[in-house]
This record gives structure tokens, sequence and C-alpha cells, in this order.
């Protein structure tokens, strides 16, 4: 095929037509989190975690000072398209989901990367709820207070 001939081009436009690159990025993230012997994961579980945080501080800063914030949380939640069950006892109110769901499961499909990112969010949001994970079921418990 000579340079610049008619099938060369007919060539090229085809493979112009046919690839699509996709994004290779979480499929790396994923084989190192699948690989036990990488020392990646608590790193990337880390970022995962402050990005998390950053994106929860941009959210909450959008809400004035005297706003609920369990009225956030559960605001976040919604938006995230995460089921809660939501129980309130002696002032403090109990969030129950599951790890890892909603659009954040969409954008990040390792479950300990998203659960990074969520208690990331969700730390930032309300810096006084604790968080805690077991068997797949993140617990979310806050004392109803407004933000400071």
């Amino acid at each position: 095929m000579v340079p610049g001939s008619f099938a060369r081009n007919w060539q090229l436009m085809k493979l112009a037509r046919n690839w699509r690159p996709g994004d290779v990025g979480w499929e790396i993230v994923g084989r190192l989190l699948s690989d036990p012997r990488s020392h990646m994961n608590a790193e990337i579980i880390r970022i995962a975690s402050e990005l998390g945080y950053e994106e929860g501080s941009k959210f909450i800063s959008r809400f004035p000072r005297d706003t609920d914030l369990v009225t956030v949380l559960e605001g976040f939640f919604l938006l995230t398209g995460i089921t809660c069950m939501t129980e309130e006892e002696e002032g403090v109110t109990f969030f129950s989901l599951q790890e890892g769901e909603g659009l954040l499961a969409d954008a990040i499909p390792n479950r300990q990367v998203t659960a990074a990112y969520m208690r990331g969010c969700i730390r930032a949001i309300a810096p006084e709820a604790e968080v805690s994970t077991e068997d797949g079921q993140m617990a979310v418990a806050m004392e109803g207070g407004v933000r400071a």
C-alpha cells in the first residue's frame, strides 16, 4: 500500500470508527486491590478517603452554618442513591446502609474504595459522626446538631 492511497485511508477510517479506547484506570486499580501482596491497597484506600473528604467539604460548604447535619447527611445518602434506614434514640440518629451502593458504586466499581470514599464524605459533612463497617453494612451514629 502506498502512503496516501485510497486503501490505506479507508483502513484508517475503519480503525478510527471502530476503535473505542476504554478507561483502564479502574481495571488497573481493581487488579492492584485484588492482589493481597500489593502494598498499594492501603494507599489507594487512603486516597479514596481523602477524595471523599474533599468532595464532602465542597458539598457541606454550600449550606448555611445553621443547617442540621442529620438532614444534610440524609440528603447526601438520598442524592447518591444510597438506601438507608434511619432510627433515632435518645437524641442520637443511626443510619444503617449497604456499603458501596448507589451512584458511588457505579462511579467506583470496588466496594473497599467506595466505602473509603463514603467515610471521607461523611467525615467532612459530619465530623462528630461515628462510622463503623461490618459484613458489607455501614452504620453511622451521630447526635443531632448544626454545622458550626
